[in-house]
């Protein structure tokens, strides 16, 4: 999984879209993504399958669209699925 999604992200990179992945804590990956939301103005937040598929994510899940939510209600959210299917997901909202 973490191979697929360097791929995937690599992948984004050479669309002229960047990211991360804030770790699996759901304290850590929430504070991180806080301070990245205070830091920059995002416009998309892509959640992916690895974290919402899984349902040992679950808490984690809800803390990133919580915390998305509440620093940045304007932000859209989307869903990849496969790690593949990353730059597909992006672009549905990037293009709306």
């Amino acid at each position: 999984m973490r191979r697929a999604t360097g791929v995937s992200w690599a992948a984004s990179a050479g669309s002229g879209v960047s990211g991360s992945c804030p770790g699996a804590k759901p304290d850590c990956a929430a504070a991180i993504v806080r301070e990245q939301l205070q830091k920059h103005t995002f416009g998309l937040a892509m959640i992916g399958g690895g974290i919402r598929m899984l349902p040992e994510n679950t808490l984690l899940f809800e803390r990133l669209v919580n915390v998305l939510t509440e620093e940045a209600p304007w932000i859209r959210l989307c869903f990849n699925t496969p790690p593949e299917d990353t730059i597909e997901s992006l672009r549905r909202w990037l293009q709306a």
